[in-house]
């Protein structure tokens, strides 16, 4: 939840600088079991499952692959754009996938990018399935600190759609306008709603269930721009921000962009050994490439 993580940090802020009490959060939303939300949520997450399931026949195959019982040890890569640079993409961005849905620019580029480490590797990764983060918060508003406010716009798209980037988008953006069509967005949250009810153990065997011990190809992020007009943070000054997620050790790898002052930064989170250096010099050039529209 990248607009939650970023409202602590604001609010850590004021605390610190003595603008509000640390006694004052703000209003928690009432936690309602499943039970509260009568049958048409039910019916919602048993449409997500079953969209969840219609992806099996192709399931997906993750970098890491289906690990079970890994210990989880993390890398962090941090590449931030110069100003001209992110103008460039932004613009790019713009062109490609609309002023609304840049977020399906930087999808793109990123499953191109672990694609291209597939093609290294001369596997097939049978499909990429992706979940992609919608905020459910109201734009503006307030609201709680803690918790999960967002839901998950699940794509699958095949890895002969990922020849050129332009094609891969025009697939991206035909199953997002499905997937709202279908109320897609509020399936996600139902389904979400009923899995914090379970025992952790039983939510993760779930969540692997349909695709052969895998969760999904990689997670994804794109969350704009991070706090903008705050320029300190407990009196020290900030130079640069940004969200670095955990990612567990299957599938291994994480894409998340955010925008702070004018730079773009891209995160790759990843579990160690998933990437080779090599890969890691495929990866980082695709994507590159993609982004600012150079030869790779």
């Amino acid at each position: 939840d990248g607009s939650g993580s970023e409202r602590f940090v604001g609010w850590l802020d004021a605390v610190g600088q003595g603008a509000r009490s640390a006694a004052e959060l703000p209003d928690e939303p009432a936690s309602d079991s499943p039970a509260d939300g009568a049958r048409a949520q039910g019916e919602q997450a048993l449409r997500w499952r079953a969209r969840m399931r219609s992806f099996a026949s192709r399931a997906p195959r993750s970098l890491a692959g289906p690990l079970a019982r890994t210990p989880q040890r993390l890398e962090v890569d941090l590449a931030t754009f110069t100003p001209e640079e992110t103008a460039r993409i932004s613009e790019r961005a713009r062109k490609l996938a609309g002023f609304l849905t840049p977020m399906l620019f930087y999808l793109a580029a990123s499953v191109r990018a672990h694609h291209s480490v597939f093609q290294l590797r001369g596997i097939d990764p049978r499909s990429f399935v992706l979940p992609l983060p919608v905020n459910l918060r109201a734009k503006g508003a307030g609201g709680a600190l803690f918790g999960t406010r967002v839901s998950l716009l699940w794509f699958q798209v095949m890895p002969e759609s990922c020849s050129g980037l332009e094609g891969l988008l025009a697939e991206l953006k035909a199953q997002r306008l499905g997937a709202i069509r279908e109320g897609m967005v509020e399936a996600g949250s139902a389904a979400m709603d009923y899995a914090r009810w379970l025992p952790r153990s039983a939510y993760a065997r779930m969540a692997r269930r349909s695709f052969g011990g895998e969760l999904c190809s990689f997670f994804f992020a794109y969350t704009d721009e991070f706090l903008p007009g705050m320029t300190s943070f407990l009196g020290a000054p900030i130079r640069n921000a940004f969200h670095a997620p955990s990612v567990p050790p299957s599938p291994g790898s994480g894409a998340i962009f955010s925008l702070r002052a004018g730079r773009l930064n891209f995160s790759h989170v990843r579990q160690a050994g998933v990437f080779s250096g090599f890969e890691l010099v495929r990866f980082r050039r695709r994507l590159r490439a993609d982004l600012l529209g150079e030869a790779e």
